[in-house]
């Protein structure tokens, strides 16, 4: 399909417009020095990752609930020719045949201004793995904080899991304290204040926090941050105000918190920040149509 078909298809109620990137350039990052980061407007996130990562019978229903069925005419576009194809060609396998693809792919369509694109309002809330790889790294990846901040591994009081494996210079945060007993609701932002500045310290130019842990390898921190990010269409902010009380279990869920302007309350060495979130593998169903 040619950019002029697809510009002027972007709001034919017939077409499945499919983006097979990772999650993170479909929010709004730049992953590969694109122009601008986003999606085509109209676009439902795919990624080609969840092929290989998520099971076959909840690949099938996340296709059929994206839209992305024989009996629509679908149209696949993405960063790279290899993930297209491979979604491409696992479409074809189930018995889809009106499948097409935008033959320019993102890059090009980003860097035409005159092109429209769409993306998450709080998309830099939600970081990915790079990002964060960058941060810590001691680089200035894209809307990286100004100045000091702190990263949290965030669970439901399962402090073992802290224990046993982390990102080096994480700080651990039980979301008890984050949430209301009465009815596990996010607590007020005056109590979400005082329980994050309770937890942190300042984290000073490029010499990382690092908590009772031996200090890991390069190789280690790379391996330990490069995993595959999940998205909450509303950042940090929704996640925690519409989430409730689960069973017990391993919830892998990292904030990262940013800023540089002295606190007003809590330890006189704290500081509050900007938060973003980062979690761990995406799990089916992790994303939802935006």
């Amino acid at each position: 399909m040619s950019t002029a078909e697809l510009r002027r298809r972007l709001s034919d109620p017939d077409l499945t417009i499919v983006d097979v990137r990772p999650l993170s350039g479909y929010n709004g990052w730049r992953l590969g020095g694109e122009a601008r980061g986003g999606h085509i407007p109209g676009a439902v996130p795919f990624p080609s990752s969840w092929l290989s990562s998520v099971e076959e019978a909840e690949v099938e229903r996340l296709l059929r609930s994206k839209g992305i069925t024989a009996a629509r005419e679908v149209v696949l576009y993405g960063g790279h020719a290899e993930e297209v194809a491979a979604v491409r060609m696992r479409l074809v396998s189930l018995g889809q045949t009106g499948v097409r693809t935008y033959e320019h792919g993102w890059s090009e369509w980003a860097a035409d201004r005159t092109l429209p694109v769409e993306r998450l309002p709080t998309y830099d809330k939600l970081v990915h793995a790079e990002w964060l790889r960058q941060l810590l790294a001691g680089g200035r990846p894209e809307a990286s904080p100004a100045g000091a901040f702190l990263l949290f591994h965030v669970n439901s009081g399962v402090v073992e899991e802290y224990e046993e494996d982390h990102i080096p210079g994480a700080l651990y945060l039980d979301t008890n304290r984050l949430e209301d007993s009465a009815d596990w609701n996010r607590r007020s932002p005056q109590e979400l204040e005082a329980a994050l500045l309770a937890r942190g310290q300042p984290r000073h130019g490029r010499h990382p926090l690092w908590p009772r842990h031996r200090r890991r390898s390069r190789q280690e921190v790379a391996r330990s941050s490069g995993r595959a990010e999940r998205s909450h269409p509303g950042g940090a902010d929704l996640a925690l105000r519409g989430r409730r009380r689960r069973p017990p279990a391993r919830r892998r869920l990292r904030l990262l918190g940013a800023g540089g302007q002295p606190a007003r309350d809590g330890p006189p060495r704290a500081r509050a920040g900007r938060l973003v979130w980062h979690s761990d593998p995406a799990a089916a169903g992790a994303d939802r149509r935006h």
